[in-house]
């Protein structure tokens, strides 16, 4: 039987120590590796740098900087499409501006020496670093830099003097600890096995001391079965996760006959100790929850009806339909009945021309639900319905119509179409090899 017992939680959330019961020595190896390397979390991955004439350079700062840990969660976010680009999106990146400059303090007290005295800004702090909303972000967290900021407010970047001045700007992706050691969530993982010490006969008397100083303090306790009888003091094992034993015991022969040490192994306690880090690393371990047919009835012909209400504009929306619903559905299509209600936290207003809404990502999320609407109203097959809504959601094309991108498009093609000779004088015109 496979279980996993928690033996100790820090009051901090910094450190969790358990218990892996009946599982292969090779798992806990693989749970650790998965926590070092393969949790998601978000991490600086580019620093822009304006100015910086500080004494750091700008590639020691830039390193020291993608290591500060941020507050945001990683399931608001996509991975980036292309890291080589420059240009970012709301739904991938995170912008940071980093400004401040050293100055003398006007108001110093005469006789101080101190550098906080003397100086402001003398040193650069994580908590001058200031969280910059991409597009809609604003509106989509509201909580601003207490949801998207740094984790610690006090994490030391450089020190600088009268006249330096560091100006900068950094972007944020979506990584995990196998592409950089940034992005790993937890500082240290190990294990070890749990042995079963076991004595062959009971220890009594002096051999009872003896046996204890071969432990660590607190492993084997001594106990008087007969009170005010020394010879009846008999050695008993009280602290399983302190069972480390010293080379003493080698210097008593007839103890090491009679103290037995089992290595647990495959149907062992394997006890791993793992410590996290809360950095922006608020990496989070979703439950996959697993729907069983009934075996007795056809497969076939048994459906479970799965009803997802939803927003078009919700990042939660966008991650559960590409990385869940849609993945899902392709392994199983015959055995799920899939139902889209595009509405979530929004409210509706009953008005004299009919209806109006307001939706909780703002008017725009109003219309892209209603367009999703009328897709599931005309789409009558949920195969197609599904592709296509996770399509729009996927692809975000709203803040492309909304600012001056899609206008730069359009005037592009109007220039190709422009420059075809002849003038096209039908549409649609088609052209081919050319």
């Amino acid at each position: 039987e496979f279980t996993i017992q928690v033996v100790r939680e820090s009051e901090d959330e910094r450190e969790l120590e358990f218990d892996l019961i009946g599982y292969p020595v090779g798992f806990a190896n693989a749970f650790r590796r998965i926590l070092l390397s393969e949790v998601p979390t978000m991490a600086i991955e580019k620093v822009y740098i304006v100015n910086n004439t500080s004494v750091i350079q700008d590639e020691v700062l830039a390193h020291r900087l993608g290591l500060i840990p941020l507050r945001a969660d990683p399931r608001l976010f996509e991975y980036p499409s292309n890291k080589d680009e420059d240009e970012v999106s709301d739904q991938d990146s995170l912008r940071y501006e980093l400004k401040i400059s050293c100055t003398w303090n006007p108001q110093a007290p005469k006789d101080s020496r101190r550098t906080n005295d003397i100086y402001r800004n003398s040193n650069v702090y994580s908590k001058d670093i200031k969280w910059v909303p991409i597009g809609r972000q604003e509106e989509l967290y509201p909580r601003g830099a207490e949801q998207l900021g740094v984790l610690e407010k006090d994490i030391l970047i450089c020190k600088m003097r009268p006249g330096q001045e560091i100006h900068l700007f950094m972007h944020a992706v979506k990584g995990i600890g196998k592409d950089h050691a940034k992005f790993s969530p937890v500082a240290t993982a190990s294990y070890r096995l749990l042995p079963d010490i076991q004595l062959t006969k009971p220890v009594r008397g002096e051999m009872a001391d003896r046996l204890k100083n071969c432990f660590s303090v607190g492993v084997i306790e001594v106990i008087e079965t007969k009170p005010g009888d020394l010879d009846s003091r008999e050695a008993r094992f009280v602290a399983l996760e302190l069972r480390i034993m010293g080379l003493g015991i080698l210097r008593w022969k007839i103890l090491l006959i009679i103290v037995s040490v089992l290595l647990l192994w495959q149907s062992s306690k394997v006890w791993l100790s793992f410590t996290q880090e809360k950095s922006g690393i608020e990496a989070q371990l979703q439950d996959n929850q697993v729907v069983t047919l009934n075996q007795k009835d056809d497969e076939s012909k048994q459906k479970v009806h799965i009803a997802v209400y939803y927003e078009a504009l919700c990042p939660d929306s966008r991650s559960f339909f590409i990385k869940q619903l849609l993945p899902m559905y392709h392994k199983i299509p015959d055995n799920v009945q899939l139902e889209f209600i595009p509405y979530g936290k929004a409210t509706t207003v009953k008005t004299d021309n009919g209806y109006e809404f307001m939706c909780q990502h703002g008017p725009v999320e109003c219309g892209a639900n209603i367009i999703h609407a009328c897709s599931i109203n005309i789409l009558k097959n949920t195969s197609i319905q599904l592709e296509y809504l996770s399509c729009m959601i996927k692809n975000n094309i709203v803040p492309c119509f909304i600012e001056k991108k899609g206008k730069e498009l359009l005037a592009k093609y109007g220039e190709l179409t422009n420059a075809l000779t002849p003038q096209i004088s039908f549409i649609p015109t088609v052209v081919l090899n050319e």
